[in-house]
């Protein structure tokens, strides 16, 4: 999995600088950092490196030093501590860098198993009175393999999989589920996508999950399934949009599985070969999330809170090609289209990329009351 804790920053730890794994107590000028939960179940330890700058990132050096969330925090990742900055300049540029993991037992969580979202910068005052803060609220997704999911993620307690299944895994054969009435109702070639989360049993736990998207080179307009319905979909009403009749059917199921607590959200779309040769190259384009914490909603949907950084599963999977289906059955791992981003919105230019809007997701479900919310367009 992708780290970034290093990249592109040759001043990250200059040596004169570093502290080990406690700050100094600090007599003049200074601010209050402080680091939410990482959200990673079973977290012992998290190791940072802190460095604050004039200006930008990039700009020249207050301070630098490390600091373990054991020792001014808790082991979830959080933690709350002093470090030096310039009150002369005003606002100074706060840099949080996730260096390493550790289990309960105090060993080394393999950096390849969790995606490291880091670095984050952020703005804060710095006065000589020690008033401003520096903020961070960054949750960690780790990949794991459970039996009773598959390949997941899991983050702020919930575990989730995502997936595209094209294929029959015994003969690798097209997945024929849907009813094509092109062919007198004969069930035809089918893609799934599938959102699906255990932790569903708790009444906090809500999955969010925009309208899918299949983009293809060879048409003038994407093709939407509305994925807030239930059963067939209306191709035909918006939002959902059928150009050239790329699907002949698409269909919306949600249900929770009593023995497991694990929630499910598919969307199935029948793909008609007849649409292949003028569409081309088509990919499956999508986005969910999962959250226990509440998010408002707003006029473009349910916004993830700002300058948090999250989690964020998203789909871009190749379908077909102008000579027929291309996908087979995909898990979530960044070689397969279907990977875990960080989004967020707010905060200091920085190494992590702030979205230029508001994260917004369009549906949100519930599983433990089996409720379905749409936002209005």
């Amino acid at each position: 999995m992708r780290s970034v804790a290093g990249v592109g920053m040759a001043w990250l730890v200059p040596a004169m600088l570093w502290f080990g794994c406690t700050t100094p107590e600090i007599d003049g000028d200074h601010l209050t950092l402080e680091v939410a939960s990482l959200g990673v179940a079973g977290l012992g330890d998290a190791r940072y490196t802190v460095i604050v700058t004039q200006g930008g990132p990039d700009g020249p050096l207050v301070w630098a030093g490390s600091v373990s969330s054991a020792k001014a925090g808790a082991g979830d990742g959080s933690l709350s501590t002093d470090v030096v900055c310039d009150a002369e300049i005003g606002a100074n540029s706060v840099t949080l860098v996730l260096d390493a993991l550790y289990d309960a037992r105090g060993a080394v969580i393999d950096p390849d198993r969790y995606e490291n979202p880091t670095p984050v910068t952020v703005t804060a005052d710095c006065a000589p009175e020690g008033a401003g803060r520096a903020t961070f609220d960054v949750t960690v997704a780790r990949h794991e393999r459970a039996e009773i999911i598959g390949e997941s993620v899991s983050f702020g307690g919930i575990r989730c999989a995502a997936r595209v299944q094209c294929e029959r895994p015994s003969d690798c054969a097209d997945l024929a589920l849907l009813s094509n009435p092109r062919l007198d109702g004969a069930r035809d070639m089918t893609a799934v996508l599938e959102l699906a989360c255990d932790g569903a049993g708790d009444a906090t736990t809500r999955l969010y999950l925009d309208d899918p998207v299949v983009r293809c080179d060879g048409l003038d307009a994407d093709i939407v399934i509305d994925a807030g319905g239930l059963g067939q979909v209306d191709l035909d009403a918006a939002p959902s949009h059928n150009p050239d009749g790329y699907l002949f059917a698409a269909a919306v199921n949600r249900q929770i599985e009593e023995a497991t607590g694990i929630a499910r959200w598919t969307v199935a779309l029948g793909l008609d070969e007849a649409a292949f040769a003028a569409a081309g190259a088509c990919r499956l384009v999508a986005r969910a999330s999962a959250s226990d914490r509440p998010l408002a909603l707003e006029a473009a949907g349910w916004e993830l809170p700002r300058s948090i950084v999250y989690p964020v599963v998203s789909w871009d999977v190749a379908l077909t090609d102008a000579s027929g289906r291309v996908c087979g059955n995909h898990e979530v791992s960044p070689e397969t289209g279907i990977d875990v981003r960080y989004a967020g919105f707010g905060g200091a230019p920085s190494v992590f990329v702030w979205g230029e809007e508001p994260v917004c997701f369009c549906h949100r479900y519930t599983p433990m009351e089996n409720a379905m919310s749409s936002a209005t367009p």
